[in-house]
């Protein structure tokens, strides 16, 4: 409850964009690191709401959905979560609909490598290393905030090299989800449809990497979380693809 805490009052600082707010919540972050290291041990927490109703179809509607599903899902970690106003219109939200691609929101405090673990602890099913402490899998950037992605079960951009699927998606005007933003993405996809992304058939390419190599992911049916760098970057297979956001940061 403590971490969770500090966890907390580091996302309002970085809100604020206050540099002393920051600089203390980092200061009180190192000290509970420091702490776990001697053997403290935190408070457990709560288990969190179910949303169960969602509406897609307008800004405020998309805005107010996430609003609840990140409200329940802070309460599993005792964090609130600030959701900004959907950026899309509803115009955007219709073409994307079409084109089976879904809006998710990521907030900027479980955008890093260095806390993915609270991922890791708001869906305990996924027990991948990638969202433990201390874990080795860095992403090329920490992007936070609303994002869209390729809804389907199974990837997209199957069978291409790390370079065809980079410059796909580059042509399309679109950028490599993060492992943070898929994880989310995936735990959406569940919510609102009853499956994980790329559940048991396929894999995907991510803008994360483990010793220098793009991570290859996917789920299984039980919620377990699969992440690897198997592949080089000539490699390719006919179940590996690729997913990628197309949502323009202000």
């Amino acid at each position: 409850m403590i971490e969770r805490g500090i966890v907390e009052a580091l996302h309002k600082a970085q809100l604020s964009k206050d540099a002393n707010a920051i600089a203390q919540a980092e200061a009180l972050a190192s000290h509970l690191k420091a702490a776990k290291l001697a053997g403290f041990q935190d408070v457990p927490l709560p288990r969190a709401e179910r949303v169960t109703e969602f509406k897609l179809d307008t800004p405020d509607a998309v805005t107010d959905t996430f609003g609840r599903i990140w409200e329940a899902r802070g309460k599993l970690i005792s964090v609130t979560f600030d959701v900004a106003q959907c950026p899309l219109s509803e115009k955007e939200l219709k073409e994307r609909e079409k084109r089976n691609i879904r809006v998710g929101v990521l907030p900027q405090a479980l955008a890093t490598q260095e806390t993915r673990h609270l991922l890791g602890e708001m869906f305990p099913k996924m027990q991948s290393h990638s969202v433990q402490e201390g874990n080795n899998v860095t992403n090329d950037e920490n992007s936070s905030g609303w994002f869209d992605y390729e809804a389907a079960i199974d990837a997209p951009h199957l069978d291409t090299k790390e370079g065809q699927l980079m410059d796909k998606i580059k042509k399309d005007e679109r950028r490599i989800l993060s492992l943070n933003e898929y994880i989310v993405a995936s735990q959406d996809s569940k919510l609102f449809t009853g499956k994980y992304l790329d559940e048991t058939r396929t894999y995907v390419r991510l803008g994360s990497r483990d010793d220098g190599r793009m991570v290859l992911a996917r789920f299984g049916s039980v919620g377990y979380l699969d992440v690897g760098s198997l592949l080089d970057a000539d490699d390719r297979h006919s179940v590996v693809g690729g997913r990628s956001s197309g949502v323009k940061k202000a």
